[in-house]
């Protein structure tokens, strides 16, 4: 067998095999002595069938399959040896001879592939030399009082006073009136309000005067509802076909008030929030309500840092790839593809396949696997966290995870996304991280300018090609 690679262009190279037919010949043999002691032909025993008739009937499909193992065999094993790092997998030549496989008339093949190959070179910024800024939200006392009354709020009960103040919910038995009395099979109904949302300053003042059986007179559109139709069904309880008009003007009776009160700021509090004993003062209490917050943003704020983690690795390591044989593979999965549509787009995708090679480069220099173990345990957590904390049966999320995971795409895609968080965990360890302060609201704002410019760049992104990257990173994890 003869082998030949040959560089076409920078990291383009096209790989040749010859074979001879004393390099394929025992192999078809071994597969045509094997059909025969299986084939059943009419008018021949099993295992009687003659080889020429098997080779005549049967050798172009064994001796196709026989070649495309060799071949496979050789190509994994070439590359092996020499340390050739390629992209995916290699592609039939563009040049290649078309063969029929005559097994009549055994011949010299040789079998042309292109080649994308991948430089050799040091990954950089990922390393304690590499300096990135981790934002840290600031918990001040501002936004601690502003919890506080939130957990207050949450925590506190209701009751019914007899007097209007600010803040609390009116119960109304309202009737429509026509001019100063009554309208005649006018419109009834029994709704509440908040006295806070009436509109007319009059009106709210009238009911911040008001007790518990003292009657109104009002225009009912003043009561808080944005249009007529809030009006009609959530005031009125107006069926959608029920087309009646009625009056602004309606009369009503305080039948019931309702207050929210708050929740002390004492011992059954405390407990409540944070479990029996866990702070014992408003001080403790407050320290522990600042940790919880710190908590809570700690997911958005690695977020950002993973994401300037990323962009900062891809700049750093900003490396060649073989074009050519990237728009050739695009071309074989989607013709139509996006990222074929311009130098952007195609940049774009670029960009993606570089990091998947460096994500698969960290991954092996830190020893990150990821087993069906890891992804099986995802795959039920997001199952209980899809069912909102309910009570569900160890028998049903196995089942469920069962379905799941029966999805080729479907588990790729969890692979990805622990094989992502393994590497940015890594290098998180590896690099130095330098806290920097931040004020809530200008976190939020960074964080929304990241989603934006993820959005941009998504937008440059083919969706049908998804798959063709996958298959690339696949054939990477595998070499």
């Amino acid at each position: 067998m003869q082998i030949q690679l040959e560089n076409k262009a920078e990291l383009n190279a096209q790989l040749s095999f010859t074979l001879e037919p004393n390099d394929y010949t025992p192999a078809l043999q071994k597969e045509l002595n094997k059909l025969k002691n299986t084939a059943q032909i009419k008018g021949f025993r099993k295992g009687k069938v003659p080889t020429a008739m098997l080779r005549k009937m049967y050798g172009q499909s064994v001796l196709l399959d026989v070649v495309n193992k060799i071949l496979k065999d050789e190509i994994d094993t070439y590359l092996k040896n020499e340390k050739i790092d390629v992209l995916g997998y290699p592609m039939p030549s563009d040049d290649q001879i078309m063969y029929d496989f005559n097994t009549e008339n055994l011949q010299a093949y040789t079998f042309k592939f292109d080649l994308g190959i991948l430089p050799e070179f040091d990954i950089k910024g990922a390393d304690t030399s590499a300096t990135y800024e981790r934002f840290k939200v600031i918990i001040g006392e501002e936004m601690i009082d502003h919890e506080i009354e939130q957990l207050r709020k949450r925590g506190g009960n209701h009751f019914h006073p007899d007097t209007v103040e600010a803040g609390d919910t009116i119960k109304l038995e309202a009737s429509e009136l026509e001019g100063d009395d009554l309208k005649d099979d006018g419109a009834n109904a029994t709704f509440t309000f908040m006295v806070d949302r009436v509109t007319n300053e009059e009106t709210k003042a009238a009911f911040l005067a008001a007790s518990k059986g003292d009657i109104l007179r009002f225009n009912i559109h003043d009561l808080g509802e944005k249009d007529e139709k809030g009006v009609r069904k959530y005031l009125l309880q107006l069926p959608d076909e029920d087309d009646r008009t009625f009056n602004d003007m309606f009369e009503g009776k305080i039948i019931q008030l309702t207050r929210h009160q708050n929740a002390e700021m004492n011992q059954e509090f405390f407990d409540k929030v944070f479990g029996p004993d866990a702070v014992t003062d408003e001080a403790g209490f407050r320290s522990k309500l600042q940790e919880a917050l710190s908590s809570r943003y700690e997911g958005r704020e690695d977020a950002l840092l993973f994401r300037d983690l990323q962009e900062g690795i891809l700049s750093a390591n900003d490396f060649p790839l073989p074009d050519t044989f990237l728009k050739k593979w695009i071309a074989e999965q989607d013709p139509q593809s996006r990222s074929l549509s311009n130098d952007e787009a195609f940049e774009s995708y670029k960009r993606g396949i570089r990091w998947t090679v460096l994500r698969e480069r960290i991954a092996l220099a830190n020893n990150i696997e990821v087993g069906q173990e890891d992804i099986r345990n995802l795959v039920e957590d997001k199952i209980v966290g899809y069912m909102g904390g309910q009570s569900i049966d160890d028998a049903f999320v196995t089942q469920t995870a069962n379905k799941l995971m029966s999805d080729e795409k479907f588990v790729r895609e969890q692979f990805d996304e622990i094989m992502t968080d393994k590497v940015f965990l890594a290098i998180k360890e590896a690099v130095t991280i330098v806290e920097k302060p931040i004020q809530e609201a200008a976190f939020l704002a960074a964080l929304e300018d990241a989603k934006q410019k993820t959005k941009a760049q998504e937008a440059l992104e083919d969706p049908e090609m998804a798959e063709v990257n996958s298959q690339i990173e696949d054939a990477e994890i595998e070499d």
